[in-house]
């Protein structure tokens, strides 16, 4: 028996390093041409879903300057959402640079389903762009841009890690977490 408790947690140890070691996605929008003028984000961009409201354009327009040229992304609202759910896990939401209007403050709401798992700090942009970092505490399929003002900020570097799902690789621990021969589980 205590052999089995021992390769528990063997196995834990081990699904909990592949989560730290959850490759990093940064979108930064710069593969999207014929940014002469605005465009609205392609359904499905970067495997997620995002608000109908996301344009994209590659012009130079101080404030709104991007991180990593020569392209962002804004919207014609408060605000907007990026759903994760399609990528089949949920994810380590990093954060994204924000450039715009001092006034227009911003924030992140992360969601887990129907759970709101945490809030960022606010950001009041300016001219350079400037990281905002979530800080959720847990992983989330849902982050909603909110923004204090109407269409006064942009958005470059979305930043995130997919929380791989143990034995979903076919490695050899696939499966064995919830095997019989284990009944411990890990989250």
């Amino acid at each position: 028996m205590k052999r089995l408790v021992a390769i528990c947690v063997v196995m834990g140890m081990m699904a909990n390093s592949a989560v730290d070691a959850a490759p990093t996605t940064v979108l930064s929008f710069d593969d999207l041409v014929d940014g002469s003028s605005a465009h609205y984000l392609p359904v499905g961009y970067g495997g997620l879903d995002w608000d109908p409201e996301w344009f994209w354009w590659s012009w130079d327009q101080p404030p709104y300057n991007p991180s990593s040229p020569d392209t962002r992304i804004a919207t014609h609202n408060y605000g907007g959402w990026i759903d994760f759910s399609p990528l089949g896990a949920p994810v380590i939401f990093e954060g994204a640079y924000f450039s715009g209007y001092d006034y227009a403050t911003v924030h992140f709401e992360g969601y887990l389903g129907s759970t709101l798992v945490g809030t960022s700090p606010a950001l009041d942009p300016s001219s350079t762009p400037t990281f905002l970092a979530a800080n959720f505490g847990g992983p989330v399929d849902r982050v909603d841009v909110v923004c204090a003002s109407f269409d006064f900020f942009a958005m470059d570097d979305v930043t995130y890690a997919v929380i791989p799902v143990p034995g979903a690789n076919g490695g050899p621990l696939s499966g064995m977490i919830d095997s019989p021969l284990c009944s411990c589980h890990f989250q």
